[in-house]
């Protein structure tokens, strides 16, 4: 795996540096996590701070867009919100320290559309943590609480995306017991043509 490192980071710049000409190609892994863990605690501070979880409401899903390293348009968290998407997040008082996005209708990479999904379904993504927050267990801690509640909801299949050229959101994705369902290929050709190749399904 080691000799692998080097050229992964090889690719990685030159779909970075086509990327920036309009020209995206993204491979990636589609994965099914399945709702079946309990609640992870959150290896969190050491004066036995508490992180609150929950859906966010519109004015605390425009607040995240304040974070310098990411980067989202407003017209593009306001179509979200029109299209019934949820945003689920863990809040440190009132602040929002993690969150990812959640859809009840469809499945979809980038604007790709993927498939519709069932009314036990649903897809996660968009993940992210503060930086000052990293590395504290907040992230899958976040993501079982969101499983939870899905599953009340009856949603207990959940799929999401992950770049293969991304390790560390594999990793991530493997530790809470996510299947590779497909990969493939995403192309996104100076924002007028785009669509997306399976190179293999796996069984689940």
């Amino acid at each position: 795996m080691r000799e692998l490192r080097p050229l992964r980071l090889l690719l990685r710049l030159l779909l970075d540096g086509l990327a920036k000409l309009g020209v995206q190609i993204e491979p990636y892994y589609l994965v099914l996590e399945l709702v079946s863990e309990q609640p992870r605690d959150v290896l969190f501070g050491d004066g036995g701070d508490e992180l609150a979880f929950g859906f966010l409401d519109e004015s605390d899903v425009r607040a995240t867009m304040s974070y310098p390293d990411r980067v989202i348009l407003e017209e593009r968290l306001t179509q979200r919100l029109a299209q019934g998407q949820k945003c689920f997040a863990a809040k440190h008082g009132d602040t929002i320290v993690a969150f990812h996005w959640i859809d009840l209708d469809e499945c979809r990479i980038g604007s790709d559309h993927l498939f519709t999904l069932k009314d036990d379904e649903a897809y996660l993504f968009d993940g992210y943590t503060v930086e000052s927050f990293r590395g504290r267990g907040i992230a899958p801690a976040l993501r079982t609480r969101a499983y939870a509640e899905l599953a009340r909801a009856g949603r207990t299949r959940c799929y999401s995306i992950t770049a293969v050229l991304n390790p560390a959101a594999a990793a991530f994705k493997r530790k809470l017991g996510a299947k590779p369902l497909e990969l493939g290929i995403h192309f996104n050709l100076f924002s007028q043509w785009r669509s997306h190749v399976v190179l293999r399904r796996y069984s689940a």
